[in-house]
């Protein structure tokens, strides 16, 4: 009888413990409610109950997306069929634009980007950007660490092949900016064209794919970004290089020669 009461006993134990570590994982969740939280290094909102918001969801008057871990997402997304535009910030700023014009595409009301062949082409380089943006950073990390992070992405991911040579034709930066997002390879100015995009991807305004018909390289804030003559010249490291050093010391001439400005 001793025995039988003893084993009624440890099962009883057993599956209170059970019941007690299911219960803590709810429990932590639920100690956040209608607010948003840091961790892991992404941002999350827990709703009313207490989960996590996941894909594309509304917050007030404002709309956000969470990816199926309920992860934030900002910048170029692509959702369905359609191409969404959120602020590139973090938390309750990271919302869906709407009604307006951004890298070139027209953003409707509902927040969905207008898709004519034009458009639909830069929404694609736009989109491959962020993703590779997303993919190598974190969202917490400060903008120059993912600038940095996305230079030497550059510099150490894309081969060097060129696929044709240069032409001052509208969209010139496109043409250069697909060879290394979508053939993994091309010469300088598909080097100086994806890195204005994936600068454009991190949160830069001020972003441009820049020629000098013979030279690529791109323009951040006013400053010299060229990770193809980074591989060549240990003169500089050339990420966030002023004008005033163009031309010296075996650097190119980089400021007299912007004569193609393509803004991102």
């Amino acid at each position: 009888m001793k025995q039988k009461t003893g084993k009624r006993f440890l099962l009883c134990a057993v599956m209170l413990l059970a019941v007690m570590l299911l219960a803590v994982p709810t429990q932590a969740a639920a100690r956040y409610k209608k607010q948003w939280k840091k961790q892991n290094q992404n941002i999350y909102y827990y709703n009313e109950k207490g989960k996590k918001l996941t894909g594309l969801s509304k917050i007030g008057k404002k709309t956000f997306y969470f990816d199926q871990k309920g992860a934030q997402h900002v910048g170029w997304q692509k959702i369905g069929n359609d191409y969404y535009y959120f602020n590139i910030a973090r938390g309750s700023k990271g919302s869906m634009v709407k009604s307006a014009r951004v890298s070139g595409i027209t953003i409707d009301r509902t927040g969905k980007a207008k898709k004519d062949s034009a458009s639909l082409r830069r929404l694609r380089i736009l989109f491959a950007a962020n993703q590779t943006v997303e993919r190598i950073t974190k969202p917490l990390m400060p903008k120059k660490e993912k600038l940095k992070i996305c230079f030497e992405y550059a510099k150490k991911n894309f081969g060097y092949f060129s696929w044709r040579g240069f032409s001052p034709r509208n969209g010139w930066e496109m043409d250069f900016a697909e060879d290394m997002f979508f053939r993994g390879k091309g010469n300088c100015f598909s080097y100086g064209a994806a890195f204005a995009f994936m600068a454009s991807a991190v949160g830069y305004k001020e972003v441009y794919a820049i020629s000098s018909g013979g030279h690529g390289w791109a323009e951040v804030n006013g400053k010299v970004y060229d990770p193809d003559w980074a591989l060549a010249s240990s003169v500089d490291t050339y990420f966030a290089m002023p004008y005033s050093l163009s031309g010296r010391q075996g650097r190119p001439n980089y400021l007299p020669n912007r004569a193609y400005v393509s803004k991102i």
